[in-house]
């Protein structure tokens, strides 16, 4: 998600060649990691990760011995419940991921901006070059994790769907919103670099 909006604060913010001093790390670090909640089977956690969310599982959701989510129909159900089932329980799980990683990339940001403002007043020893490449890095990392656990939900998903005898319309519908909020918070991303920048 960051890759291009780092770019962009390299290129903008860049006013010095690589430093001779010694290489000082960058004050972020990604946020401990942390359940998603309690679970009804017990303390396991799910397979993916979304840290600092709780949600509140329903009676039928339960996780297997690996973290496999596990929902319980009741056999009168239809295909029509089954699909609402299966769309509350994603949607919670989604939209708690994607707060998660906007809350981690505002940190990363706020990271970054306090990190040039050291360096520009001589508090880190560090190039402008050597510190947005070190956060570009942190920024690809960020967004390969959050592909890993999205990719991973959706395969789940698409299991589900599949299981069940549904449509895949509720996959491609999420995928696609996962592809658009990237780019959404791209654009937003390389509009506070751009700020920040030029405070």
């Amino acid at each position: 998600m960051f890759f291009g909006a780092l770019i962009c604060m390299a290129i903008v913010i860049t006013v010095s060649v690589l430093g001779s001093g010694d290489f000082q790390p960058i004050s972020y670090k990604p946020s401990s990691k942390s359940s998603l909640g309690t679970t009804p089977g017990g303390n396991i956690k799910p397979s993916w990760d979304v840290e600092g969310f709780e949600l509140d599982w329903p009676k039928y959701v339960t996780f297997t011995p690996s973290g496999d989510l596990n929902i319980s129909y009741d056999p009168q159900l239809d295909k029509l419940d089954k699909k609402s089932i299966i769309e509350d329980i994603y949607t919670r799980i989604f939209t708690s991921m994607e707060a998660q990683y906007k809350q981690e990339l505002n940190r990363l940001l706020e990271s970054a901006k306090s990190d040039y403002i050291a360096v520009k007043s001589g508090q880190k020893n560090i190039s402008i070059g050597r510190l947005a490449l070190e956060y570009i890095n942190a920024g690809k990392q960020l967004e390969k994790d959050a592909d890993r656990n999205f990719n991973r939900v959706l395969g789940d998903l698409r299991s589900e769907l599949k299981t069940q005898g549904l449509p895949m319309d509720m996959a491609d519908q999420a995928e696609r919103h996962y592809i658009e909020q990237k780019s959404r918070m791209r654009k937003d991303m390389l509009l506070q670099v751009a700020r920040y920048a030029n405070d």
